[in-house]
């Protein structure tokens, strides 16, 4: 019998998670994601939400401010062997040159007030 993967990546190479960073604190030391269609937030990256690129990229101000919330790529934490993404991986920089996609396609949008 096989083991299954810690992290079940069944998704597209462009979809994205949800960091809730209101809900990640130093405390709590793993990173909190948007489950599925905005129900709560969770810990465990099986129960995450995956969102799609174009999903993402209609409502930057809200899926990738930097204040309430930041998309990763799924595919970025993919590689995890753990169900969860300790917020030291986040901070150091290990997850973070995805989020560096999105910012730079935002430069170019209009600042919402």
């Amino acid at each position: 019998m096989s083991a299954k993967p810690m992290f079940d990546l069944a998704v597209s190479e462009t979809d994205y998670l949800i960091v809730s960073l209101e809900h990640t604190c130093i405390h709590s030391a793993c990173v909190a994601f948007l489950r599925p269609e905005h129900q709560g937030v969770t810990f465990n990256l099986d129960e995450a939400g995956r969102y799609s690129e174009a999903r993402v990229n209609a409502d930057l101000e809200y899926y990738d401010n930097g204040r309430r919330h930041m998309a990763i790529l799924a595919s970025a934490v993919a590689q995890h062997q753990a169900p969860v993404v300790l917020l030291t991986e986040l901070a150091s920089g290990a997850l973070k040159h995805t989020h560096q996609l999105l910012l730079a396609k935002r430069e170019g949008a209009t600042q919402h007030g």
